[in-house]
């Protein structure tokens, strides 16, 4: 017998032994099938500010450990300004130099970042890594980095306490170009005639979060960039809304209630043995860690349509990414907001429960495989962010197996490109 026929008996027997491979087909959802999705309402979130800020869901924000994907990171945009007198006193961050170490400021708060470790105050805490970087950005209708010199005697010197203080009074929102899309932060100078002063003693670094800008100082004389890595952490921090940790009402209640008075592990005043902090959000050496409820309420800032935050954030995810897909290989449920970078798909016997805010980018498609079942609860809102269409949603079939779609009223589904 020649063996091209015994290999096609060997496959028969294959086939009889475990049966015909099924074949998998698809169809698209019709209009028909989102017969009321113009009659719902078009906002789901508010953008006005909690009046209590333990209501906010935090865990809704959370990197999702299992589908990764699902969580992709977001870029905040940084503007570095150099303030400086008429007459250019201060000369260290002149020109390229101040382009070279503004670059190594943003890499170092990543590292630093990126390092996120346990909680000395609740070790037990899991450990999630923040889902947000932070890159310098270009100059509008540039592609010059976004650093900046202003040189004027009314507005560049910063005295963060004593007599004469004036943290709140010097007004550099109006050097902000971009303000409502770049997040600003402002190097700011002594008091020249105090750098000559033997009794002044610089600041720093310090900063205050003024409510459209940062303001940071303690940075002359000048040393090496990573010093600066916590203070700018900790100032970003509060732009995107997280208060000290150390105060019984900072919305959370993963954060411990301390006296924050404990600088380091050599600090042996009472009670140091046990209270010391290294949340970024705390004042200390470190400076460094973040608890889960803070990762979720940054995350959740720059997730939600219309915040302040997000403005600042790349919207990278407007751009579809072929081979980017989130599989869905457990049965979970999404609540809260997520900015999907390509195509979503429902793996069969899982389950995935929409009840929150989904993007799909241009060209993306949620595809439900045969056995698979997608949920959309009251709050689902399957959208695009940026003004364009995404394919839509694709059962698939194989024998008498199908895939699901179950809707809740007050689900929305829009900006498809709807298949007859």
């Amino acid at each position: 017998m020649r063996f091209s026929t015994l290999l096609v008996l060997w496959l028969l027997g294959i086939n009889t032994i475990f049966g015909q491979h099924e074949h998998i087909s698809y169809r698209w959802l019709t209009p028909e099938d989102f017969a009321q999705a113009d009659t719902l309402p078009d906002l789901i979130e508010s953008n006005r500010r909690p009046t209590n800020r333990r209501r906010i869901d935090y865990e809704s924000y959370l990197p999702d450990t299992i589908h990764s994907k699902s969580t992709p990171r977001k870029y905040v945009r940084l503007a570095i300004h150099y303030m400086n007198t008429a007459d250019t006193f201060y000369t260290e961050y002149e020109g390229q130099k101040g382009i070279e170490f503004a670059r190594s400021m943003v890499y170092y708060m990543n590292t630093h970042l990126e390092n996120n470790g346990p909680y000395l105050l609740d070790p037990d805490l899991h450990v999630y890594n923040p889902i947000w970087r932070y890159g310098l950005a270009r100059k509008p209708g540039s592609e010059d980095f976004a650093v900046y010199h202003h040189y004027s005697d009314s507005d560049y010197d910063y005295l963060h306490g004593g007599p004469h203080v004036n943290r709140s009074r010097r007004n550099v929102n109006k050097y902000a170009e971009g303000l409502d899309s770049l997040l600003h932060i402002f190097i700011m100078a002594p008091p020249r005639d105090s750098m000559t002063s033997p009794t002044f003693t610089p600041d720093g670094p310090v900063g205050i979060w003024n409510g459209r800008v940062i303001k940071v100082t303690g940075y002359y004389p000048k040393r090496e960039a990573w010093a600066y890595r916590q203070n700018l952490n900790h100032e970003v921090g509060h732009a995107f809304g997280l208060p000290h940790a150390w105060l019984r009402n900072d919305g959370c209640d993963d954060t411990v209630a301390h006296p924050n008075n404990c600088w380091n592990e050599e600090d042996e005043r009472p009670g140091c043995d046990t209270m010391l902090s290294n949340n970024m959000m705390d004042y200390n050496s470190y400076q460094q860690t973040l608890t889960p409820c803070q990762i979720g309420r940054v995350n959740g800032a720059m997730s939600r349509i219309g915040s302040r935050q997000r403005a600042w954030v790349d919207p990278i995810w407007c751009d579809y990414y072929d081979g980017y897909v989130t599989r869905i290989t457990h049965s979970v449920e999404w609540k809260g907001g997520r900015d999907l970078w390509g195509d979503l798909v429902v793996t069969s016997g899982n389950t995935l429960k929409i009840n929150g805010r989904v993007h799909l980018p241009s060209k993306a498609k949620i595809s439900l495989e045969p056995g698979a079942i997608l949920e959309l609860g009251p709050n689902a809102w399957l959208h695009n962010d940026c003004g364009q269409n995404w394919l839509g949603i694709e059962l698939g079939s194989s024998g008498n197996t199908i895939a699901e779609i179950h809707t809740e009223p007050g689900a929305r589904v829009k900006n498809i490109a709807l298949h007859e």
